[in-house]
């Protein structure tokens, strides 16, 4: 199938913003489910491993698929909310998430790191950089003056500086806030997206070559 990598090419860099919220919406939805209900860390979340696929009601959905990396979240969860820590660089440079790249334990925030790199990736038409500003880590690219600026300043300064969240309710708390608030700027503008969703699937070949 096609991934999120063949949209930005497609768009040849420049996909429409509101399609960029809707993606970055489902990936949320789709890491709060993994995460929450399927106890698992994908562990390899990028722009390759996120395959279009249609859905009756949105038209254009995602699958998070290339689960070889993936860590039981279970097998290191104890008083069935306390998740344990994993250790180690085990992700490409520019993949890898604050607390690894400073060798210290991780756990969600190695996948919402990834959401990030694919938010950047549907923005910028770009693999994401990062740069420390004071104790937070912060994007190096500037956001265009047209975009949802505080929208994507909380999901990249939220996902970027999670740190190794070890409780599962804080955990739920915090991605279901963000997912709320890309809820919020789609409302309304369903009609729109769809839209660009219907001529962005006639833009896909029939079959990929």
């Amino acid at each position: 199938g096609f991934n999120l990598l063949y949209v930005v090419n497609l768009h040849k860099g420049n996909v429409p913003e509101i399609v960029a919220i809707h993606y970055t919406h489902r990936m949320l939805c789709h890491l709060e489910t993994l995460h929450l209900k399927g106890m698992f860390l994908h562990c390899d979340v990028k722009p390759d491993n996120w395959i279009i696929r249609s859905h009756p009601e949105m038209v254009s959905d995602l699958m998070l698929v290339d689960f070889g990396r993936a860590k039981d979240l279970a097998a290191i969860t104890s008083n069935g909310s306390d998740v344990g820590a994993l250790y180690g660089r085990v992700a490409a440079e520019d993949l890898e998430c604050v607390t690894m790249r400073k060798e210290q334990k991780w756990c969600f925030d190695f996948d919402c790191y990834g959401v990030c790199v694919c938010a950047h990736t549907l923005l910028f038409g770009t693999y994401m950089e990062i740069e420390q500003v004071g104790d937070r880590f912060t994007l190096k690219k500037p956001m265009r003056r047209y975009w949802q600026t505080p929208l994507w300043r909380l999901l990249f300064d939220s996902c970027i500086n999670m740190g190794p969240i070890s409780d599962l309710h804080e955990y739920a708390k915090e991605i279901q806030g963000l997912k709320l608030a890309f809820e919020a700027h789609l409302r309304g503008r369903r009609r729109e997206l769809k839209s660009l969703l219907l001529a962005q699937d006639e833009m896909l070949p029939k079959k990929k070559e």
